[in-house]
């Protein structure tokens, strides 16, 4: 498949909340976060969340489909970096995390929730809330969990899944209905409120060579012993406007690539640049072997 052909997503009902004849160029960050969510494997259920949130939009403030958190603040859960490996096809992250306007508003989105067939709902307190958003104010978290069902239990050809024949084109971007999961990451990427670096370059150079990279996501820096779980959904903070993050994580095709892509990167303006091993790219994305990750961060 083709990470960045149109696509024509169904009329879904969700005029509250999303229309997705907007141009990319002129939607929130919050509008292409809920785009996504219609790429998920279980479009139909991500549909249903996402008429519910329309239908009551005081309840909450922003809301986001990423990874789950993990389990430890020593280090990234394994498959932590799985959406990168899919996202040519789809959006399966297998979280959803809505940010509260009160206690209150938490417990009523909790028990709308119980519709949505998750694995677990969880309410998190305060405090857990304050350190995970990296601010002080008092907001209550809802976390919904769907248990991922499938993982990749053998080596894939990942040159024929993605069928990288011609580069990507990232201007003009289409509407948001007619966006693959990669064009609405790069969408994302334009929605940074930063400016230590300029998408758009990046973008460009990302599409000049194309021949280097599978799929690139932006968003929050992994946990690691120096920041535990710190600011690990600073994205909430930002919406709906602003898509906010640390690190730019490219998957590469080989280690070569690997190799251009960190150099090209010391053209963004970056703090630092890493080329994961092949051990931790494969655990990160849930594969038993492929070619490195690298991750940029700002």
């Amino acid at each position: 498949m083709n990470p960045f052909q149109k696509r024509t997503l169904s009329d879904t009902g969700l005029d509250d909340i999303l229309n997705l004849q907007t141009d990319l160029v002129h939607c929130t960050a919050q509008q292409i976060m809920a785009t996504l969510m219609l790429h998920h494997p279980d479009s139909p259920t991500m549909g249903q969340v996402l008429r519910d949130l329309s239908h009551q939009p005081n309840w909450w403030d922003a809301f986001a489909m990423e990874p789950p958190l993990p389990t430890t603040s020593q280090a990234a859960d394994p498959a932590a970096l799985v959406c990168l490996r899919d996202l040519g096809m789809e959006w399966n992250t297998n979280t959803l995390y809505v940010l509260a306007r009160g206690h209150q508003f938490a417990r009523s989105l909790k028990a709308m929730a119980q519709t949505w067939n998750c694995t677990q709902i969880t309410l998190l307190p305060t405090q857990l809330t304050a350190h995970l958003l990296g601010r002080r104010r008092r907001q209550s978290l809802i976390v919904a969990y769907w248990q991922r069902s499938r993982f990749m239990t053998e080596e894939m050809d990942f040159a024929t899944t993605y069928d990288l024949t011609q580069p990507p084109q990232f201007d003009p971007l289409p509407q948001l209905g007619e966006c693959s999961p990669q064009l609405l990451m790069a969408g994302l990427l334009l929605r940074h409120g930063s400016q230590r670096f300029c998408a758009p370059t990046i973008l460009q150079d990302l599409q000049t060579h194309w021949q280097w990279w599978y799929s690139f996501v932006w968003g929050p820096a992994l946990p690691n012993p120096e920041t535990g779980l710190a600011n690990r959904l600073q994205v909430l903070c930002g919406l709906p406007n602003v898509w906010s993050g640390d690190c730019l994580y490219l998957w590469s095709r080989n280690r070569d690539a690997a190799i251009g892509l960190q150099n090209l990167s010391q053209n963004w303006a970056c703090k630092t640049v890493t080329v994961l091993d092949s051990p931790e790219t494969a655990r990160l994305l849930a594969i038993p072997k492929g070619p490195p990750v690298v991750v940029v961060s700002w």
